[in-house]
């Protein structure tokens, strides 16, 4: 018995190891993330078309890596960057006049925000339905994907993008009280944000903005998409 109980647990010693043997180490994610960064950043003067396909490369490459032995915290680092690459892509698309495959980009993003439990990809994803919606003079749906994306994350600057979607579609529908409300949630939101995120000059202790600020709220114009959510520093 003492033997066999041995066994088994030298089994579950082995088996603990295999969980944490990788073929990707910390630099190569870094390095992704890095070109998310950059791709994010670049999308208010890039062609679209260099970076539809600049974004598609990533895509693949980050789903590639999907394929190989990771730990478990690889392996939804990565799910996270293939969510950020397809939010990305789907403003992309959209700008592209490919209202489909931007759709199957958004609702890609959502279902990864899902699988790894992460709000504010969720959020984003709910935001560029919003958007999808305002432009198309879809007011209900537009306020509906609202209401989710504030139900998906209530921490990060999205939802200050949300709240000015909605302020629009108030205008739009001639809703000045909601207009108003809409615009001092928004200012409230944003505060609150950067109270969190913005560093204590008065204490000897820095606060940070957490491990998923990558995005922050822009103001765009009405005939595209709005610019992706671009890194946060």
């Amino acid at each position: 018995m003492i033997a066999q109980g041995g066994a088994g647990l030298w089994d579950v010693a082995e088996m603990l190891r295999r969980t944490e043997m990788s073929n990707i180490n910390s630099a190569a994610l870094e390095s992704i993330e890095q070109g998310i960064d950059q791709l994010a950043r670049s999308y208010p003067y890039a062609d679209a078309d260099y970076l539809h396909e600049r974004t598609r490369n990533g895509l693949h490459y980050v789903t590639k890596q999907l394929e190989g032995r990771m730990t478990l915290r690889q392996h939804r680092e990565l799910l996270v960057d293939a969510g950020w690459l397809f939010l990305l892509n789907a403003c992309v698309q959209y700008d592209r006049g490919q209202r489909e495959a931007a759709n199957l980009s958004k609702a890609a993003a959502l279902r990864i925000g899902d699988e790894a439990g992460h709000g504010e990809i969720k959020a984003w994803a709910w935001e560029i339905e919003a958007w999808f919606a305002l432009t198309q003079s879809r007011w209900q749906d537009m306020l509906d994907a609202v209401e989710a994306g504030h139900m998906a994350d209530q921490t990060h600057s999205v939802g200050v993008q949300l709240y000015a979607h909605k302020a629009r579609a108030a205008a739009r529908m001639g809703n000045g009280r909601l207009v108003r409300e809409s615009l001092d949630a928004g200012r409230a939101r944003w505060t609150a944000y950067r109270a969190r995120t913005t560093p204590n000059t008065t204490s000897s202790s820095t606060r940070t903005s957490g491990t998923s600020t990558r995005w922050t709220p822009t103001v765009s114009s009405e005939t595209t998409s709005p610019p992706p959510p671009t890194p946060a520093q």
